[in-house]
């Protein structure tokens, strides 16, 4: 049994179009954030993670269930993203854990200062 972690901001968190594909793996999730800077891309309206700057990022730490089957399916559709192991915090403690980082053009995208996606 393969167990990972992969750290979401946007629309792999629960109530967004995307949770249905992660849902069947979830063991558990806990809230949790990392550094960097979060923006809203303006063509496509979709949230966009990247480790450059010091804002926190909150989002949700999820324990997966054989990720062998799950992140071919997740790297697929995360076009413009690419899936990078970083430091993610909860509970006190830092964990490693799998983040999407955006690798496209952020021209006219949003800063969202208080990295909450909504």
């Amino acid at each position: 049994m393969l167990i990972d972690k992969l750290f979401v901001y946007g629309l792999l968190k629960m109530g967004y179009p995307n949770y249905s594909l992660v849902e069947p793996y979830i063991i558990t999730e806990i809230d949790a954030y990392t550094i960097g800077s979060l923006y809203k891309l303006s063509k496509t309206n979709q949230p966009a993670y990247i480790k450059d700057g010091n804002y926190k990022i909150y989002g949700k730490l999820y324990y997966l269930l054989n990720t062998k089957k799950l992140f071919p399916v997740l790297d697929y559709i995360e076009q413009g993203f690419e899936r990078e192991l970083t430091s993610v915090y909860a509970k006190g403690e830092e964990h490693i854990a799998w983040i999407y980082v955006y690798r496209l053009d952020l021209k006219d995208a949003i800063l969202i200062e208080n990295g909450v996606w909504e």
